[in-house]
C-alpha cells in the first residue's frame, strides 16, 4: 500500500514585523515562495506591499522590505492594462481579464523591442505581464 505525503497547507495570511512601522501586522499572501525564496505579502492595516525571504527549514519570513502602497487611488487613476501600451515602475493598473488592480514594481527589456513588467495584484498576487512593442525593427 502507498503512502500519501500530502504538502503542509499554504497559510493564505501571515504574521510579520512590518517593515514600516516595526509592528506585528497580519498581512495577505499575495504569492506563496517559489524557486526564487521570496514571498509576496500585503498588510491587511496599511495596504503595504511587503517582500520577504522564506526559510523553509523553520516556516519563517525574514529580511521583510517595504515596497510601498497599492494605495487607494480613485478608478481614473487606474490604467486599464494593454499589451501594447508602455508602463513604468510605480504605476497602477487594471487587468479586465482578472477584474483586478496591482502595482508595477519591475520592468525588464526583453528581446525583439518588447519587456516585460512584474505586477503585484491585490487578489491574483505577483504576475508577469509582457508588453509589446508598437515599432517594429528589421
Amino acid at each position: 500500500m502507498a503512502t500519501v505525503v500530502e504538502k503542509a497547507p499554504v497559510r493564505d495570511t501571515r504574521f510579520v514585523v512590518s517593515p514600516r512601522d516595526g509592528k506585528r501586522r497580519k498581512m495577505k499572501v499575495l504569492r506563496p515562495p517559489d524557486e526564487s525564496g521570496l514571498v509576496w505579502l500585503n498588510c491587511l492595516k496599511t495596504n503595504a506591499l511587503v517582500c520577504c525571504e522564506y526559510d523553509p527549514d523553520t516556516d519563517s519570513l525574514r529580511n521583510a522590505r517595504d515596497l510601498g502602497d497599492f494605495g487607494e487611488p480613485a478608478p481614473e487613476e487606474f490604467r486599464t492594462y494593454v499589451p501594447e501600451e508602455s508602463y513604468e515602475i510605480g504605476e497602477f493598473i487594471y487587468h479586465q481579464t482578472w477584474r483586478d488592480v496591482g502595482r508595477v514594481i519591475d520592468r525588464r527589456e526583453l528581446p525583439g523591442g518588447r519587456y516585460s513588467i512584474d505586477v503585484a495584484f491585490l487578489n491574483f498576487g505577483l504576475k508577469m505581464l509582457i508588453v509589446e512593442s508598437t515599432t517594429f525593427t528589421r
